[in-house]
């Protein structure tokens, strides 16, 4: 050994300490195997004398041993095959020499620098020296900033800056405590490549608590941000019609008809003007090619409802195939090429939509069963198992797992801007993202349904979650709540019946519809309801 030299490097063999104390099993660079176990009492050698016993291995006659400089407290434990910092106490001037003494049973070691951050996962032995004077002959890696220290935009953030303090976990989460700011999160980049520079997450999961020295508030505005959709062209339909909505034991009968929408010119058949309620002779685009169709008899609820979805579901991947319908022949529709069947729209039929929107009809008992019926069908009827629309919907495609996208794509186009006023108070704010939220108690249920958080102390997994998604329910937008109560009471407050007995005329005094209310009810799951955050 070098005279007066206590640091050293060496390789991980082992991390599996039984103590969970942050011990290393590892193998110094500047002594040899061999060496290290002549030095070693045979009684505690394996019986090759190759090897420790198994016995003694992660104990005080384990010479491969190194404790953690660290605190115990802080846990940053190199995996194997990874290079650290050993470190052994010395004795200087031992009689009347220069010569350094190495204590026996004394080991320590402190983790190495990774040669890039993108390989904070992990870094074998030989690539961690890549910064070191003993790297001459490995490639350099991929900065992650350019010469004047400007980090990319679609990396910027990703790691701490160097004014910042930071704990960094083994892959895309950490801990950044700034200045006045503290995050937590996870999921901050999808991946890590040495040769590949990251890119931020915007759907991590994160927590942030931020303090602003001053507080500010929204002036007036002076500038208007505006989002134009890029319309498209509804080149097919999907209706849905119930014949008998009326029935009271839930057996239902119907048709499912694909309209083909292509030679039709008309500026109300695009994804910007088509409505729920646009009106199409539906009778003159029977003739025109693609004649589909499904009738269905004497179908329980259910059973009718999954043959709708099954149809529109089968028209998002590519092929309505009739043989997947029980007891129907007909034609199997298949587009000329891949994504040739969007733009697409489904809603119910005309008179179908007309019974769930009027209740004024001369039988006011059959009209509101009626209308109930149809409601159930129209919050049942959709495709895809986490989209929102429900009995009528636009499909302008579908993404890579083949979930169907709504709605059209956008731009921004930005006139004026809203300024900021800033105040002398502070003011905290707290934000807790991620693209689906549980606030759970384990004190609490949801009737019947408990949350089980047994064996989750080290994390939950994502099967556990999506096992809480029924073990929860949606949080309620205020906002939205107060709107739908306010407009009930509208109605209620000036609502008048044409004769004693009958339903009320849909057009209250001050001009509220039922109509409204209705529909307001019918969007309230996705609304007033954010699915996306639950609680027990």
């Amino acid at each position: 050994m070098e005279i007066g030299k206590i640091l050293f490097t060496g390789v991980v063999l082992d991390s599996a300490d039984p103590y969970r104390l942050g011990r290393l099993r590892v193998q110094p660079d500047n002594q040899t195997k061999s060496d290290i176990l002549n030095s070693v009492d045979p009684k505690y050698l394996s019986s090759t004398k190759d090897s420790i016993s198994p016995i003694y291995l992660w104990t005080k006659y384990d010479p491969f041993v190194f404790l953690p400089l660290l605190p115990f407290s802080l846990n940053v434990t190199p995996r194997v095959n990874e290079s650290v910092n050993i470190i052994y106490p010395v004795v200087q001037n031992v009689g009347n020499t220069q010569l350094t003494k190495f204590t026996d049973g004394a080991r320590y070691y402190l983790p190495t620098s990774p040669s890039s951050p993108m390989a904070v996962v992990y870094e074998n032995y030989i690539s961690s020296k890549t910064n070191t004077s003993k790297g001459d002959n490995i490639a350099p890696t991929l900065p992650l900033a350019g010469n004047g220290g400007e980090v990319p935009k679609d990396s910027r953030g990703i790691f701490p800056e160097p004014e910042d303090n930071a704990i960094l976990g083994r892959g895309t989460t950490d801990i950044v405590l700034k200045e006045n700011d503290v995050l937590i999160r996870a999921g901050k980049t999808k991946k890590y490549d040495v040769n590949t520079l990251p890119t931020a997450n915007d759907n991590r999961a994160f927590l942030q608590l931020s303090h602003f020295i001053t507080s500010m508030v929204k002036g007036e505005p002076t500038s208007q941000i505006s989002v134009i959709p890029v319309v498209q062209q509804i080149k097919l339909l999907v209706e849905w019609h119930i014949t008998n909505p009326e029935n009271q034991q839930d057996i239902f009968s119907g048709f499912v008809n694909l309209y083909n929408l292509q030679r039709q010119k008309d500026d109300r058949l695009n994804s910007r003007n088509f409505k729920v309620d646009t009106d199409i002779d539906t009778d003159n685009l029977k003739g025109t090619p693609l004649p589909v169709s499904i009738n269905f008899q004497g179908q329980s609820y259910e059973n009718a409802v999954n043959l709708i979805n099954t149809f529109i579901s089968q028209l998002v991947q590519g092929k309505i195939d009739m043989k997947d319908f029980d007891g129907y022949k007909g034609i199997t529709y298949t587009p000329q090429n891949d994504g040739a069947q969007f733009t697409f729209a489904f809603r119910p039929s005309k008179v179908t939509y007309e019974k769930l929107t009027d209740l004024g009809g001369d039988s006011g008992l059959e009209a509101v069963l009626e209308s109930s019926n149809i409601m159930r069908f129209y919050q049942r009827i959709k495709v895809g198992s986490g989209t929102l629309a429900a009995g009528f919907g636009i499909v302008s495609g579908k993404n890579k797992d083949g979930e169907p996208i709504f709605g059209d794509s956008t731009k921004t186009n930005i006139s004026k801007y809203t300024p900021f006023k800033v105040k002398g108070e502070s003011v905290t704010y707290g934000v807790l993202g991620a693209q689906k939220i549980f606030i759970v108690s384990q004190d609490s249920q949801v009737g019947q349904k408990k949350v089980d958080l047994k064996n989750t102390i080290y994390g939950i997994s994502e099967p556990k979650l999506l096992d809480m998604a029924d073990q929860t329910e949606p949080m309620v937008r205020g906002d939205k709540l107060m709107d739908l109560i306010s407009l009930i009471v509208k109605f209620l407050t000036s609502h008048v019946h044409p004769y004693h007995g009958l339903s009320p005329v849909p057009t209250a005094l001050d001009g509220t519809l039922s109509a409204d209310i209705l529909q307001k009810m019918l969007d309230a799951p996705n609304t007033v309801l954010n699915q996306n955050v639950r609680i027990n």
